[in-house]
């Protein structure tokens, strides 16, 4: 895989860089490897704690303590917000999926099994509401299928009461919190790769002579 030298404090990825000796330096003088390439995967998980936010914003209005989506939809006999509501969430889903596909630590690999088993494992449920599981773990909607489904059939699914939107809730909260965990640790790679510029740069003259 793609792999980050880290050279007296710089950061280059192998792509751009070929070699060590690019930098005028040995190989292995002032430097040391970091698996991945280091603002790829910033990128990603800033990218995936943004989508999980977003998932877990889509699934409170539909499943939250507030929402009210489902009792409006009886009292008015309209189910368009509730509708409106399940296609965010499965957009939202989407997005995390396709996000998620560019982070490859084991616990991310963990987690995206876990949030793609979560639909699968109501599939049928889904169908007959017009949404489809697709191989991927991505979700496809037939809208006017959607938009036919009767309110008790959505909450089911969609509800507070469903399991599979605790579990969703859960699953989402965790690689939320998982993400932000690698942001930090990244980003203290980054602190401590200027820090180590910094101490370089200060006594490069004195250590040359």
């Amino acid at each position: 895989g793609s792999s980050t030298y880290i050279v007296c404090g710089a950061v280059s990825n192998t792509s751009e860089l070929q070699k060590p000796e690019d930098y005028g330096v040995k190989s292995g003088w002032g430097m040391f490897r970091v698996r991945g390439n280091i603002p790829e995967l910033f990128t990603g998980y800033e990218n995936t704690d943004k989508s999980s936010e977003d998932l877990q914003n889509a699934i409170d209005k539909l499943a939250g303590k507030k929402s009210t989506v489902f009792k409006d939809a009886r009292e008015s006999k309209d189910t368009s917000k509730v509708t409106a509501a399940a296609q965010e969430l499965i957009d939202k889903y989407n997005s995390l999926v396709e996000v998620m596909s560019k982070t490859s630590s084991s616990l991310d690999e963990f987690y995206k099994k876990a949030l793609k088993g979560l639909p699968k494992s109501i599939k049928e449920s889904l169908e007959k509401v017009g949404i489809t599981y697709n191989s991927d773990g991505t979700l496809e909607v037939d809208s006017d299928k959607l938009k036919k489904a009767d309110v008790d059939s959505l909450e089911k699914i969609f509800g507070s009461d469903s399991e599979f939107m605790k579990k969703l809730s859960f699953v989402t909260d965790r690689i939320e919190s998982n993400a932000e965990a690698n942001l930090q640790s990244v980003s203290s790679t980054y602190s401590s790769t200027a820090d180590i510029m910094s101490s370089f740069n200060s006594s490069k003259y004195d250590f040359l002579g």
